[in-house]
């Protein structure tokens, strides 16, 4: 039960950090353009 547990706690946070990667990208991207 635990393992099944753990397994899917990595599976969320393995998609919080790419989630978090690409939004990170976004808002990157937006505040180069408004600074040119």
């Amino acid at each position: 039960m635990k393992l099944i547990l753990s397994e899917e706690d990595q599976a969320y946070k393995a998609g919080l950090y790419t989630l978090d990667r690409s939004s990170f990208t976004v808002i990157n991207f937006w505040s180069l353009e408004l600074k040119r």
